[in-house]
This record gives C-alpha cells, sequence and structure tokens, in this order.
C-alpha cells in the first residue's frame, strides 16, 4: 500500500499544485506541500520516483516568495489567508531541511536489505535527543545511486543476511563514497533470534577485500575512540565489531550480529516491558550505533541543499594547456589518501591556475620528473628509494629548472617522517631540512596567495568533551633550500587527512580550512617564485 501511494506521487509529481485535483488547478497546494513531506520525510524518502522532493519544493517556495517573505495561495484551507500559506510553507522548509545523518543502503530484489525497517529510524531519533538537533534519515536505492548520490549521507548503513550481490557500477560507487570521506556501518542481520546465514557475512567481507586489498576488516581495538565518541562504552566480546581502514581513518565499521532489531526496540513503551538483560542489550546495541555515527559525522553534517563534491577520474579540460601536478609513487602509501592534493587542485583553478584534474602518479625517474615544475609526496608508512631514484630526484631538485617536491606525513606519522628525512639527506646531501621562518614570504599574499598568520592543529583527546584538543601555532613546516630558494617543503604534521575527509580529521593534523591556505600557498609559491 506504502509504495503503490509512493508510486501514485511519483507519476503525478509536482510542487507547482496539488496534483490530487483535477483540471490543474492550483488548490491547497501549501498545504499538499506540507503533506508530501509528512509522508516523505517520516518514511525516509529522499526521492519520490526519481524527484528530489524537498530541494524541488524548495526551490519553487523560495521563487514564488512575496517580497515581504509570507506566500498566499487560492481560497481553500484558508490558503488566501499569508498566515496560512506562510505556516505550511514553513513547516515544509524547515522539517525537510533537517539535515541527514544516515542512509539506509537499499540493494537487490526483495527486502533483504530491510529486515528492520524502523531500526535507522529509531536510531536517528536516540541521535536528535544524545546531540539536541533535529536530524533526518533516507533510503538510497543503490539500484541507480552514483557516488554523488550516496554522498548525500555521510553515512552510509548496510544491513542484510541472505545476500550482497552488487553489479560493478554499484561497487565502484561505494568505493568513490569511501575515498570522497564519507563511510560505511554495516551489520549481518543474524543472531539475536534473526536467525544464522552466513551468506552476507561472507559477501561483505568479500566486497571490501574487492574494494580495499591492503586493509582487511579487524577487531577495532579497546582504545579506538568509537568507544568513547558519546557513550563512554567497553568492547563487549558478544558484539564482534570490526573496522577497515581507509584514506586515512576507519570508514568502515561491521558488526556481524544484528544491531538494528535492537534499535528497533529503543522505546521506553517497549524497554520498560523487557526483561533487564535484554533491556541491556537494547542500551548496549543502541549506544554503540551512537557512538559510530558520532565517530564518523563528527556532529557535523551537510546541508540538507549542499550538493557534494565527487572527485574521480574525470577528464581535464584543456589538458594540452593545464599545468600537470603529479603525486610521487614510492612504497610507502604514495596513494593513501586519494583525492587529498585533488581538494588543492580544485582551489588552484580559483586562484587563476589552469590545473589538470585527472589524477597522475609518477615514478622518481628523471623521464617523467622533467616535464613537472611541481611533484606531491604523501604516505604513512616506511619506505626507501633506490639509488638510480635519488639520482633522479637530486637532478630533479638541483638541475637548471629546478624542479619541486611538496610533502606531508599522513596522519603526522612517525615512521614517513623519520623515513622522509633520511631521504632526502640522501637527495641533498648536506642541505639539513630546517624550519620554514613563520615570516617567509610563502606565508604572505606575496605570490598571490592568503596572509596566514596562526592556524590550528587539531588533535584526538579523551580527555576534551569534544574528544579533540586544538591549538593554535605558526605554520610548523620545514624545508631545504637550493642558491636561496626551497627546493623541497614538508610538513611533518598531517594536511592530506584533513584534505580527504569531509568531517574532522581523527589524525593531528591542521584544519580542513588551514590546511587549504596552507598548501595553495606553498603551490603559489612554486610556480611564482621565479
Amino acid at each position: 500500500m506504502i509504495e503503490g501511494a509512493f508510486g501514485w506521487m511519483a507519476k503525478r509529481f509536482s510542487v507547482r499544485n496539488n496534483p490530487a485535483v483535477r483540471g490543474g488547478r492550483i488548490f491547497a497546494k501549501f498545504y499538499y506541500l506540507y503533506g508530501m513531506e509528512r509522508a516523505a520525510r517520516p518514511a525516509g524518502r529522499r526521492f519520490i520516483g526519481a524527484h528530489d522532493w524537498y530541494r524541488a519544493g524548495a526551490t519553487h517556495l523560495v521563487r514564488t516568495q512575496s517580497s515581504n517573505g509570507a506566500w498566499k495561495g487560492r481560497r481553500s484551507f484558508g490558503e488566501d489567508q499569508e498566515r496560512i500559506s506562510t505556516a505550511f510553507a514553513l513547516l515544509f522548509l524547515s522539517k525537510g531541511k533537517r539535515p541527514v545523518a544516515i542512509g539506509k543502503y537499499k540493494f537487490g530484489a526483495g527486502e533483504d536489505w530491510n529486515r528492520h525497517p524502523q531500526g535507522v529510524h529509531y536510531l536517528t531519533r536516540e541521535l536528535e535527543t544524545q546531540w539536541g538537533t533535529k536530524l533526518n534519515w533516507q533510503t538510497v536505492d543503490g539500484n541507480r545511486a552514483a557516488a554523488q548520490d550516496l554522498a548525500e549521507s555521510p553515512v552510509l548503513f548496510i544491513s542484510g543476511r541472505d545476500q550482497l550481490d552488487l553489479t560493478p557500477a554499484q561497487k565502484r560507487a561505494l568505493k568513490e563514497y569511501i575515498e570522497n570521506g564519507n563511510f560505511i556501518f554495516a551489520e549481518a542481520g543474524q543472531g539475536n533470534g534473526c536467525g544464522q546465514n552466513v551468506t552476507f557475512d561472507r559477501k561483505f567481507r568479500e566486497l571490501m577485500a574487492e574494494l580495499f586489498p591492503d586493509t582487511p576488516p579487524n577487531p577495532v581495538s579497546a582504545s579506538h575512540p568509537i568507544w568513547n565518541s558519546h557513550f563512554n562504552i567497553q568492547p563487549d566480546p558478544k558484539w564482534p565489531v570490526l573496522g577497515l581502514q581507509a584514506c586515512c581513518r576507519t570508514s568502515v565499521i561491521y558488526c556481524p550480529r544484528s544491531l538494528t532489531g535492537h534499535w528497533n526496540l529503543n522505546r521506553k513503551l517497549v524497554t520498560s516491558k523487557l526483561p533487564a538483560g535484554a533491556a541491556s542489550q537494547v542500551k548496549y546495541a543502541t549506544e554503540l550505533g551512537v557512538n559510530v555515527v558520532s565517530y564518523a559525522t563528527g556532529r557535523q553534517l551537510r546541508d540538507k541543499l549542499d550538493l557534494p563534491q565527487i572527485d574521480n577520474t574525470a577528464i581535464s579540460v584543456l589538458s594540452n594547456r593545464a599545468l600537470v601536478l603529479p603525486k610521487l609513487d614510492h612504497k610507502g602509501g604514495s596513494d593513501d589518501a586519494p583525492n587529498a592534493w585533488r581538494h588543492v587542485l580544485r582551489l588552484a583553478n580559483e586562484y587563476g591556475l589552469t590545473v589538470d584534474m585527472e589524477k597522475k602518479i609518477i615514478p622518481a625517474i628523471t623521464e617523467q620528473l622533467v616535464d613537472h615544475p611541481f611533484v606531491f609526496m604523501h604516505g604513512r608508512n616506511q619506505f626507501f628509494f633506490r639509488n638510480a631514484e635519488i639520482e633522479a630526484l637530486a637532478n630533479y631538485v638541483k638541475g637548471g629548472d629546478r624542479g619541486f617536491i611538496f610533502a606531508d606525513a599522513i596522519c603526522s606519522n612517525r615512521l614517513f617522517d623519520e623515513n622522509f628525512r633520511k631521504q632526502v639527506d640522501r637527495i641533498v646531501p648536506g642541505a639539513e631540512l630546517k624550519p620554514i621562518p613563520p615570516n617567509h614570504p610563502m606565508w604572505t599574499d606575496f605570490y598571490g596567495g592568503q596572509n596566514i598568520g596562526t592556524v590550528t592543529i587539531s588533535k584526538p583527546d579523551r580527555s576534551e568533551p569534544s574528544g579533540f584538543s586544538k591549538r593554535s601555532v605558526r605554520p610548523q613546516f620545514m624545508g631545504v633550500e637550493v642558491e636561496g630558494r626551497y627546493v623541497i617543503v614538508y610538513s611533518p604534521v598531517d594536511l592530506s587527512c584533513s584534505l580527504e575527509n569531509a568531517t574532522l580529521s581523527h589524525c593531528e593534523s591542521y584544519l580542513r580550512e588551514d590546511a587549504l591556505k596552507l598548501a595553495i600557498n606553498v603551490l603559489l609559491y612554486r610556480l611564482r617564485s621565479d
């Protein structure tokens, strides 16, 4: 019956008039718009058919708003009175605009993805209570959703028991979704009275191995921030929790035991009638869900009308005349934050630089290096350049055209930091990696960037209510000069994870806005210092 009703609305979708009225008359339009919100939002519907109902309705209402800020309809349901029409319009706009915290991933045929239809709904209600703000959840149709559609939800919840058969396009979309700083929260709908079937569990693990072959899901350690991101809870062997590291943080949390069945019971009228042991399980499962979403989002949610940006392998425009600014290949995680550098390149275009946005990773060989005035390098593991690579890099930074290496340690990783310093000693023997003075023109608008006085470094800190401590500092960058000009600039404090993630980085790192400013200033220094 519900699907039939939404099917009817999809076929007759309109925000200009009430489709239930024949003859196209504009009758009870504002009451109808509020009714559409009342039907779609509690049902978790971002789309009615192919229509983004809230974005369409909000656009129409803004365009038809009177100069005094009110709306006025025809003589039906009192809508010829501004107060009535305006009240309905504001109810539609305010309730429909609530930010989305979780998207339920619909996949395959049947309802295996939706065994506990109200579970995510009641978890979202609990999040509202705990965060003190109004929130939405929504269903995302994986059968036709691209990565940008998935990114409308900062947390994508995937659940099932009997199947998880995805197409290559769906797998690509999920990978792009994660690589752009988003988060998957998954459960196997088994145990706790939900039956036992290893199919989903096996297929989800296979999916993660296919998408992220270098980082299999592992048990989440007792020191992981999900255990105190909101509630202080302890790992419980009865509730195994696995995490997968991707793109600078734990980007996937998987519980091979049903959570949604317990979330579905998280109501006082229900829990008050449960045995103590069952009520305790509902409480634990709910607190675990709140903690995972709090960790994944940092409680920083996108406005519902903001369109997320997805970086992929888009073909560049005018690539024969655009600057190509590649990443340097090495064995220490040269692409572990795959989209961090792209975010800088997009901003560079706004500074008047025609930059090729296509991802390019080059090896440390002369034939590749000589074509590029600038290479970016990051990582979070040990690495080592062979003698031939060291010779090529030395010629690159000390040659007549003087190339430039800009690097940072992903997640402020000590192993990468130690190895980078050793490799610099080999590339430019005797030229020590020294702090770049805070008054250097690189940190001013001299080369067309911004004047950067102090910046903020954020660090996970359990003693702080937010889970992070922050300190204001001058840029903490190191550099190597050759004949009075920097040819290597390095940040031992993370830039990449801050640039990569859609929310607050869970590493010691510069805040995102500061990381962008710093990176652009370094880029402009190299390109304009000649």
